[in-house]
């Protein structure tokens, strides 16, 4: 094959992006010309020490923050050309989010808290998000807890709800931070059982930070991050 045809097969591209914090009077370096592809469909951990750039790198794939210089290519779109509402845009089709502290809206119940990310797309109508949000509640086993607030949830089922808000877009890329952190050892085999079915059957890439064990022994490929730097592919 190519190198146009596997540049063509990469769903995310960075090319030489680097990314520094202005903390006080200080600049701290978070990415250092950093180079990385994905292809779609990928399974794909990234590990690193606090500190390295694990969180920097998923901001900026996920479009919630922007490199200061380089280039990054998401489905074959330059995000850095993108306007704030085009960058919303491409948040809210094609990526979902899982963060390890669940950003869950305490007011509302679990099903209105799965079907906010829908809300903000008007062109599916009101029949469809019903039906998608059910179906993201029973991926997870949360279908009878719809009516439940996250206060009467257990860690492992908000973390459990936050996947479902994850998953109900039908995005082609989910990143997450630590998404067993928060889950028993029973439930965490279930959701990494889930994460892969998903990936396997819908081909949704996954790009995660993790040290767990039992997730990272199921991934394709593993990434070590040092210094802002992609350190080693395995």
């Amino acid at each position: 094959m190519t190198d146009s045809a596997d540049s063509r097969d990469h769903f995310i591209q960075l090319k030489n992006v680097s990314k520094t914090y202005q903390l006080g009077e200080t600049q701290v370096p978070a990415l250092k010309d950093l180079n990385l592809e994905l292809r779609k469909g990928e399974f794909t951990a990234l590990i690193g020490a606090s500190g390295s750039g694990k969180t920097t790198l998923l901001n900026l794939i996920g479009c919630l923050d922007r490199a200061d210089s380089g280039e990054i290519i998401l489905d074959g779109q330059p995000v850095s050309r993108l306007s704030e509402r085009e960058l919303g845009d491409l948040r809210n089709h094609k990526i979902g989010f899982i963060f390890q502290s669940f950003h869950l809206i305490p007011v509302l119940n679990v099903f209105e808290n799965v079907e906010l990310p829908l809300t903000i797309r008007p062109e599916i109508p009101e029949s469809e998000r019903k039906s998608l949000v059910e179906q993201a509640l029973k991926d997870v086993g949360l279908e009878t807890f719809a009516h439940h607030r996250p206060d009467q949830l257990s860690g492992g089922q908000r973390q459990r709800v936050a996947i479902a808000r994850a998953l109900v877009k039908r995005p082609a890329l989910i990143l997450a931070d630590e998404p067993t952190a928060n889950l028993d050892s029973e439930t965490t085999r279930k959701m990494i059982d889930l994460l892969f079915e998903l990936n396997q059957k819908r081909q949704i890439t996954f790009f995660f930070c993790s040290h767990d064990d039992k997730l990272i022994s199921r991934v394709a490929r593993i990434l070590r991050i040092r210094d802002g730097q992609i350190e080693s592919v395995s």
